[in-house]
């Protein structure tokens, strides 16, 4: 069964920070796959989200890195990079679910 998958493809300009410090990334083209059906809802919508930066972490050797400042660098390329995923599927039930976790984020920060 095909999963009518929809590739977009970012052209990463954070990762090369990242590849410089020794995170894992190795390409300066990074690609995610959906499904338009995950935007039908906004609970899917939310769940596309998690996927997005879930595998921008990953991308940009967020897990990895040790360092303080290392450390930051890797979380700044994955915020930079999941942003671009969700301009590049420009769905507003997706910029929602982007809005509400960074707005969660903040919340957590100021704890």
């Amino acid at each position: 069964m095909s999963l009518n998958l929809n590739p977009i493809k970012i052209a990463a300009a954070g990762l090369a920070v990242s590849l410089a410090l020794g995170a894992a990334a190795s390409a300066d083209e990074v690609s995610f796959g959906y499904q338009k059906s995950e935007l039908t809802t906004p609970a899917g919508a939310q769940k596309l989200y998690e996927r997005i930066n879930a595998r921008a972490h990953d991308l940009c050797g967020v897990a990895e890195a040790k360092a303080l400042y290392v450390k930051r660098v890797a979380e700044s390329c994955a915020d930079d990079l999941a942003e671009d995923f969700v301009d590049a599927i420009g769905d507003a039930r997706l910029d929602r679910a982007e809005a509400a976790a960074e707005s969660g984020d903040r919340l957590a920060a100021r704890g």
